[in-house]
């Protein structure tokens, strides 16, 4: 029962940043047809952010296996 919500944390969490990626994606289109720069430059900070925090992610996943196989 543990694993199995460890694991629904898991894909919770990879559909929220998959979201607030696609939205900022689609901001950032937006304001890239209207000509604004900072709102581009803050996507890609945005973007930035959530690669950092699926990285984060990706590593508690692997470690959280390495505590269980031991």
């Amino acid at each position: 029962m543990r694993e199995r919500r460890r694991l629904d944390e898991a894909v919770a969490a990879t559909r929220a940043i998959e979201s607030e990626r696609d939205d900022t994606v689609e901001l950032m289109e937006m304001a890239e047809a209207e000509g604004d720069e900072a709102m581009v430059d803050d996507g890609v900070k945005s973007l930035g952010l959530l690669a950092e925090r699926a990285e984060r992610d990706k590593i508690s996943a692997l470690l959280a296996g390495e505590s269980r196989c031991q």
